[in-house]
């Protein structure tokens, strides 16, 4: 699982999603949960799309703060990338 405030290019969301086939390669029984979204969100989803992915990802746009435990106790993982040292502005 992947969970986000919102789709910027400091969080990194496309590495993730480009890392995708690397694990796959490893473990075919994996889904991936990519949860916010923002600007990026429609290429992120074609990114997705693009890399043959689809049944592997959903995405789950916002979620209630309330909900975030519901989703943490589903995952085995939780995967949050960021640029190293980026600037705290988004871009």
């Amino acid at each position: 699982m992947f969970s986000n405030r919102s789709f910027y290019k400091v969080y990194n969301i496309e590495t993730f999603i480009r890392a995708i086939p690397i694990v796959l390669e490893y473990n075919k029984n994996i889904f991936f949960v990519i949860k916010g979204s923002g600007p990026f969100e429609n290429s992120l989803k074609k990114l997705v799309d693009e890399l043959c992915l689809a049944e592997y990802v959903r995405f789950i746009g916002w979620t209630k703060y309330e909900e975030m435990p519901k989703y943490l106790n589903e995952c085995d993982i939780y995967v949050s990338p960021l640029y190293p040292m980026a600037p705290l502005f988004r871009y």
